[in-house]
């Protein structure tokens, strides 16, 4: 799914937060990449800016990138994903603050790389002519089932937000009530027939 440049322009550029509820039944035979949802410009070295909730098919460990030009930096969670399971993976990120990924309701705090964002990351976000997509990344798609992706445009919020973990110890997914800012939305995938 490509959202056009005139749906997400000006995106706040302090804080956002990104959702997907996403099940893999195969990693695929190629290694790389596997976007849930992007708003990144190019893959060229020193040009990047924007952000990446995705995993990949040599690790399967659920990772957000954000990126300001020529210098990226990533977040790597510890907790592996398996093969036809439900995940929900929460990407943060807050200017002067932190970048967080949250799998299953759980702040991952053990990372492969995990460098916090300084003052002058705030230009990640949008660089007027790429779209947000979903399920893909430039030229790169993902093969996969998605329940839901929520993106928050202006706030850095927690994944209570969207799930509780039930009398069962099992974190569920909840509808979201809260606002989406100017440009958020939520994809629920509920009728075919609109996709």
């Amino acid at each position: 799914i490509n959202l056009p440049t005139s749906l997400i322009d000006n995106l706040d550029t302090t804080q956002l937060t990104v959702e997907a509820v996403v099940y893999h039944t195969s990693w695929g035979t190629s290694s790389g990449s596997r976007p849930y949802i992007a708003n990144w410009n190019t893959w060229s070295p020193g040009n990047q800016k924007g952000f990446i909730l995705r995993t990949y098919t040599t690790s399967q460990y659920p990772s957000f990138w954000y990126c300001w030009g020529a210098n990226y930096t990533s977040i790597t969670a510890s907790t592996q994903m398996n093969l036809n399971q439900y995940y929900h993976v929460v990407g943060v990120f807050k200017k002067d603050s932190y970048a967080k990924i949250y799998v299953n309701g759980v702040e991952e705090t053990s990372f492969a790389t995990d460098t916090n964002p300084s003052s002058s990351q705030n230009s990640i976000l949008n660089d007027g002519s790429t779209s947000v997509t979903i399920g893909r990344s430039g030229s790169i798609y993902t093969n996969l089932y998605m329940a839901e992706v929520i993106f928050i445009d202006g706030q850095a919020l927690d994944p209570t937000s969207f799930g509780v973990t039930n009398s069962d110890g099992v974190w569920t997914p909840i509808p979201y009530s809260g606002t989406f800012g100017t440009n958020g939305f939520n994809l629920q995938f509920e009728n075919s027939a609109a996709l």
